[in-house]
């Protein structure tokens, strides 16, 4: 059930706690996706137009990713060679997926844990660390993480659902023949990305879990998991997105818009502001960044929303017709809902530590009515 709010009401949320928080895809998996055309997807990453983007050598327009190239390279995210060339056909490694994740998401934290064959001069080091931080990388038994090495399509399910976090049944399976040498935690991010029509398979029920991902395959898919990337601070209105959008700076109001996935409020907010006006997610929102004045909920209608900066505290508050649904703060390895207790003056309600204290947000619809003050979500 959604709380609604009344005009006169704001409603702020004080949050402390961690996130460990967003796929990738072959040449026939990449043939099926085909079907959606990324072209919508070109207006909402910064709009930036194709047309006169900067050429690849090894590009040509007719490309079937030639959109998704441009796009990304454009906003900074994947870059070319000196040479003028891209290397579509090249695969990914661990330390260049850790890049482009980190670039779309702005990760700051960094973790103090390096791998052994991680060294302090290797160009990827903070890119690794900060993956490690984030919760979608991580090494193996021998403390190593092999970045130079090609990410295969297993762990490039598993590390993009820890990114994306949907919300899918985890009792699904994956209706693939080949996922008996996998995991039971990397099938079922499979199954996740699959039953999303994100990932795709190959004739005879095959996956491939330990081929590798192109440069190209990883731009259309990110293509298709960010419909929308706010990189510059400012306003801006995105119109009706089908697809994630992903704010990963401070000082970024969005308005009037209708965003038909998840949105993602970064860790590049830092400890800055957003704002939201007239937006509605019908997805999942999480916040990941923010200070204690920041995100502001202005005639916004979110479902789900879940929180949890990395070291800090972010304060949410909420007026004028805002609906939210449940509210949830991430604490340890599982997602809390959040707190809701009767506090001291005028009825601040906050969101207590883990180490202390938790209640439930069904309360919060009657305490609100009760009150009609400012509060404190917990």
């Amino acid at each position: 059930m959604k709380r609604n709010f009344t005009a006169a009401l704001a409603a702020m949320l004080l949050v402390t706690g961690l996130l460990s928080p967003v796929v990738s895809m072959n040449a026939s998996a990449a043939e099926a996706l085909k079907e959606n055309s990324p072209d919508s997807a070109a207006t909402k990453v910064e709009n930036e137009p194709i047309n006169g983007l900067k050429a690849f050598t090894d590009v040509s327009p007719s490309h079937w990713a030639a959109g998704p190239l441009q796009r990304w390279s454009a906003n900074g995210i994947i870059s070319g060679y000196d040479d003028g060339s891209f290397r579509p056909g090249k695969e990914v490694t661990k330390a260049e997926f850790a890049a482009i994740m980190n670039r779309i998401f702005n990760y700051q934290e960094q973790s103090d844990k390096v791998p052994a064959d991680v060294q302090a001069t290797d160009w990827y080091k903070n890119d690794i660390a900060k993956g490690i931080a984030a919760g979608y990388l991580s090494s193996d038994q021998k403390n190593n993480i092999y970045p130079s090495k090609a990410l295969s399509r297993a762990e490039a399910a598993l590390a993009l659902e820890k990114v994306f976090r949907f919300n899918a049944d985890k009792s699904s399976t994956a209706a693939f023949t080949d996922l008996n040498g996998v995991s039971d935690e990397t099938a079922k991010a499979i199954a996740v990305l699959s039953s999303a029509g994100f990932v795709k398979g190959y004739p005879g029920g095959l996956f491939k879990p330990d081929g590798g991902i192109t440069r190209a395959e990883l731009a259309l898919l990110a293509d298709r998991m960010v419909s929308g990337l706010l990189l510059k601070s400012g306003e801006t209105s995105l119109g009706t997105v089908k697809g994630n959008v992903v704010i990963n700076r401070a000082d970024v109001i969005l308005k009037d818009t209708v965003i038909q996935g998840n949105l993602y409020l970064t860790e590049g907010v830092a400890d800055g502001n957003a704002k939201l006006e007239g937006v509605k997610v019908t997805g999942t929102t999480f916040v990941r960044g923010g200070g204690e004045q920041s995100i502001g909920l202005h005639h916004t209608s979110l479902g789900l929303l879940q929180v949890a900066k990395p070291n800090g505290k972010v304060r949410i508050y909420a007026n004028g017709s805002t609906a939210v649904g449940t509210v949830q703060r991430y604490l340890g390895q599982s997602w809390k809902k959040a707190a809701i207790l009767p506090g001291q003056g005028l009825g601040m309600l906050r969101w207590m530590s883990f180490l202390t204290i938790f209640c439930f947000a069904e309360h919060l619809e009657r305490f609100v009515r009760q009150t009609q003050q400012s509060a404190v979500l917990c």
